[in-house]
């Protein structure tokens, strides 16, 4: 039977060209590599090397079985980097959220969270909403954090709070000396939209302002692009409040807006027992850092279905 060692030893003196080579790094006696490349070749019935006048060279057999050989180590190695990778996913947390949560919520949950687990590697991502859910059902992160996210089968979901849109306009435009902007008020205005995402739903905006002739001339796919069209004067926005903490001592202002169009956000984790006690305790800093976060308020009926079943 062909042994491990033995393959070790054949690999490493072809390798480095010398027995001597291969004992320093196997720890061994230079006679024990001899002895293990003569049992090799007798499993495998033919000679691997040529040995004359003290130089060794491999046979064109050897050559030939040194390739095989070399296919199979580095097999093994994907496999040792395959192991490596495993252990180390198991002392993570990894998160997926969305993008106005990742600037802002986030951060300050995470340093509640470092206070009793300092040395667990933390991996964020950020997306939109469809992806943040695939991410989770797939297993590819722990927890996702977002607004609109159902409930889905095998995963955990834990209410966080609701926050009311606000209307964000330049500092220097019309509308912002008025304290609650309205649909109506709107008329004639450009206001830019967020793209539709999955099981996101943005429709009240839109319903809100049939009727009222208005330009949807810009489109954006995130929070923060809004924001930044917004800052330059080329639309106004009704968008979620987190971001406005980012951009309030630039150009912008931010007013209310009536009726209020109202977001929920929950957090949804999978079962990992790996990390199990870390996962838990992340969820109640979230939700800590929510109750004492001003743009959300909580609602009774939704804290009442935040759980999965």
């Amino acid at each position: 039977m062909i042994r491990f060692r033995q393959l070790e030893a054949f690999r490493l003196v072809v390798s480095h060209g010398s027995m001597t080579a291969a004992a320093d790094m196997m720890h061994v006696s230079q006679p024990a590599i001899s002895r293990l490349i003569s049992d090799l070749e007798s499993e495998v019935g033919f000679q691997l090397f040529d040995r004359r006048r003290g130089l060794l060279s491999p046979t064109a057999e050897g050559l030939r079985f040194f390739g095989h050989v070399e296919e199979n180590f580095l097999g093994l190695s994907r496999l040792e980097n395959a192991a490596e990778e495993i252990r180390q996913d198991s002392a993570k947390l990894r998160i997926a959220v969305t993008h106005s949560l990742a600037a802002t919520v986030l951060p300050l949950a995470l340093k509640r969270f470092r206070s009793r687990f300092p040395d667990t590697k933390i991996v964020l991502r950020a997306h939109r909403l469809s992806q943040v859910m695939l991410q989770v059902q797939s297993r590819a992160v722990d927890v996702a954090l977002g607004s609109q996210i159902p409930v889905m089968p095998n995963l955990s979901r834990l209410y966080l709070g609701s926050t009311r849109q606000i209307c964000v306009l330049r500092r220097d435009h019309p509308l912002a000396g008025r304290a609650v902007i309205r649909p109506e008020d709107l008329a004639g205005q450009t206001i830019v939209t967020i793209l539709p995402d999955g099981p996101a739903d943005w429709s009240q905006l839109d319903m809100l302002m049939a009727g009222i002739p208005h330009a949807a001339t810009f489109e954006a796919n995130t929070s923060q692009s809004i924001y930044a069209l917004a800052n330059e004067g080329l639309a106004v926005a009704i968008v979620e409040p987190f971001s406005y903490r980012l951009w309030a001592g630039q150009n912008l202002v931010a007013r209310p807006f009536e009726p209020a169009i109202v977001t929920h956000f929950h957090v949804v984790s999978s079962t990992q027992p790996a990390i199990a006690r870390e996962i838990e305790w992340f969820r109640g800093c979230l939700q800590q850092q929510a109750a004492s976060t001003d743009e959300f308020f909580q609602d009774p009926a939704q804290a009442e279905t935040g759980s999965a079943p």
